[in-house]
């Protein structure tokens, strides 16, 4: 008997506790089910729902020092990109080349300053930071003719401070900085301090003038204010207009060729400083270790045959310019050559060095070391993230994780902070992939103008022209001669905004060494094919030694032979096997006042032979095939051949035997 309901059967709650227990199992195998497919997806198999820079689970953190914190974990972006998955062995090899400790050290002195102006004093990757803008313009330049063994960290300790603390030295009072180091044998800060008495005390009050603590300047530049304001408007609103008033300089140094032209593949307003071919240290035959990569993948063979032909190839490069001040075969040849034309042996030299380096650069291969310094807005950092994590190879990928997490030393953590602002998007992905190297094969090295196919476009510009007061009635070149520029032109003018409105598009192809040179026009577009062997290799079109045209013939057969070993390689990562002189096919986008201005820059006396050829080429098509007006508008110099790049404006002479 029921006592008021108060004390129901037992048995009647059994189907309610099997129920529950049914629940609460279902429950938790759900929940065990979506935890482990999340870290699937995270760490093991990217899907087209689950793109990640993935950091094998479980890693240790990378050697510290100097109480340096590094960030290993996961930074989101596209691993999965252009359908190719990097193993993690793989991507483990390439963080552990970009984490490494550089080979050399700071004494204390030298390391107090530049931990000021730099945000490490032991890695590859590093800010600059709390530099004047004109000192900061004058330290990346030197990137181009970098020599001191120790970067540009090296370049400001020995010379850079040194120059300019002598200055405020009573014995170099007169302004004779230099000669004051030079007599007194300083050859960098270590020596300027232990100069003097006066010496130690210029240099402890310039530390105190403008010394900042290195993580005091971190947390400044963490400050509330100004990361609640960037979160809300740069972040949610989307204001990247806020980000453009930020300018930051990031700096790679000891990097592959390749990886370079990706940090250089940015957003217009972007500026580069990249190591010259002519000062790259081939003794060491330094190069980003890609056989071992390839060992990884299982292509042993191809990476032994990579190993020994990239050493060969330094080798010939070693062998044609001279080990001692450019005596090799190439040099002396272009000495005998054209002696008798130059007034002063240092002109000579200048042309020799200049060409020498030009062509036969040609034979060094992808995956030589460079250094590059970019000076970026806060919206364009990013962009370079996402760029470098579009190429997909493991360097670029472990190059964008060491910018994104040394960022925040410099105070552009912020412009970085969020992943959405970097990761590749599906449109992205698709976007990015390399020309068709069918598309080029019948080129032969020739340029080939895609657009404007249509007379239209001469009377577009002719009626924006027209709608300018004082200006009705007159043609394109009455309004060039008479009405735009009156007195003629001005060194870095450009034509007038109305010249903006119609785009041409041209491909060619070309040594991908003279490539990276014409990718440096920053404001155009720009696409190319992989570097593969099949579009054919550097022709040098001057009079030559035959043991020259030998050594390029042997080394693009080689490469060929190298390149058809691959078996299991990704094709992106094929490139770093091949010397930079194998052609890529590309294409070249802009609008005719920024073609104009190119063509200007590109085909001075100074500029490298090969890119010269290709501006000279649009040139011609534009002035006989497209715009009557055109030789009114440009400004080239039609010179078809200069006797060297960066010598005196001394054209060719006619051809002799090669010797």
């Amino acid at each position: 008997m029921m006592d008021g309901g108060l004390n129901p059967n037992p048995q009647s709650l059994i189907p309610t506790l099997t129920f529950a227990l049914y629940a609460f199992s279902f429950t938790l195998a759900l929940s065990l089910f979506f935890t482990l497919r999340f870290y699937l997806c995270a760490y093991l198999t990217p899907s087209p729902f689950c793109h990640y820079i993935r950091v094998p689970f479980g890693a240790s953190e990378p050697q510290k020092s100097n109480g340096d914190r590094r960030d290993s974990k996961l930074i989101k972006g596209g691993v999965s990109v252009l359908d190719v998955v990097i193993p993690e062995k793989v991507l483990d090899h390439a963080r552990g080349w970009m984490r490494r400790m550089v080979p050399y050290r700071f004494t204390e002195n030298e390391e107090r300053v530049i931990r000021i102006f730099f945000t490490n004093a032991d890695r590859n990757v590093f800010f600059l930071r709390g530099l004047p803008a004109n000192v900061q313009a004058t330290l990346a330049s030197m990137y181009s003719r970098l020599k001191n063994p120790r970067g540009l960290r090296g370049v400001f300790v020995d010379s850079f401070l040194p120059l300019f603390l002598s200055s405020l030295i009573t014995e170099a009072a007169d302004g004779g900085e230099e000669a004051f180091l030079r007599e007194r044998g300083i050859k960098n800060l270590e020596g300027f301090v232990a100069y003097s008495a006066e010496a130690r005390e210029r240099y402890e009050e310039f530390v105190l003038k403008v010394g900042i603590d290195p993580e005091y300047f971190e947390a400044f530049s963490e400050a509330e204010k100004a990361k609640r304001f960037l979160s809300l408007f740069l972040d949610q609103f989307g204001h990247n207009s806020i980000a453009r008033m930020a300018s930051v300089a990031v700096c790679a140094e000891e990097i592959s060729a390749l990886a370079a032209k990706s940090m250089e593949w940015n957003r217009p307003g972007s500026g580069y400083i990249e190591l010259s071919t002519r000062y790259v240290d081939v003794s060491n035959h330094g190069r980003y270790p890609i056989h071992e990569e390839f060992a990884l993948y299982g292509d042993h063979a191809a990476a032994a045959l990579t190993e020994r032909y990239a050493s060969d190839c330094f080798d010939a490069y070693s062998h044609q310019i001279g080990e001692n001040e450019f005596d090799g075969p190439f040099p002396n040849y272009l000495r005998g050559q054209y002696r008798e034309v130059f007034l002063n042996e240092k002109d000579l030299e200048i042309g020799v060095h200049g060409e020498a380096c030009d062509v036969l650069g040609n034979l060094l291969p992808a995956s030589t070391l460079t250094s590059v310094c970019a000076v970026v807005s806060g919206e364009a950092l990013p962009v370079l993230v996402k760029h470098l994590l579009l190429d997909n190879l493991p360097e670029t990928i472990a190059l964008a994780e060491e910018i994104v997490s040394e960022a925040k030393k410099g105070g552009a953590g912020q412009f970085v902070s969020n992943p959405d602002r970097y990761t590749p998007t599906a449109s992205d992905i698709a976007g990015w992939r390399h020309l068709s190297v069918d598309a080029f094969i019948a080129l032969e090295g020739k340029t080939c103008l895609l657009s404007p196919a249509d007379e239209d476009c001469v009377s577009i510009i002719h009626d924006l022209i027209q709608m300018k007061e004082g200006f009705e009635g007159s043609s394109i070149r009455d309004a060039l001669l008479r009405g735009l520029y009156p007195d003629g032109r001005h060194q870095f003018d450009k034509l007038p905004s109305e010249f903006e409105s119609i785009v041409v598009v041209y491909k060619g192809a070309m040594s991908f060494r003279g490539w990276r040179d014409v990718q440096r026009q920053g404001f155009a577009a720009h696409a190319r094919t992989y570097l593969t062997p099949y579009l054919g290799f550097y022709h040098y079109p001057k009079p030559q030694p035959n043991n020259l045209y030998k050594t390029f013939n042997e080394i693009s057969n080689r490469g060929l032979d190298v390149y058809k070993s691959f078996k299991r390689t990704p094709i992106d990562l094929r490139q770093y096997a091949l010397p930079m002189g194998f052609l890529v096919g590309y294409t070249f986008t802009a609008n005719l006042r920024q073609v104009e201005f190119c063509i200007w820059q590109r085909t001075k006396p100074s500029v490298n032979d090969e890119v010269r050829r290709q501006f000279l080429e649009i040139d011609e098509i534009l002035r006989e095939r497209f715009f009557l007006w055109w030789d009114t508008a440009s400004r080239a110099d039609r010179t078809p051949h200069y006797l060297f790049a960066r010598g005196s404006e001394i054209t060719l002479p006619p051809a002799r035997n090669p010797g």
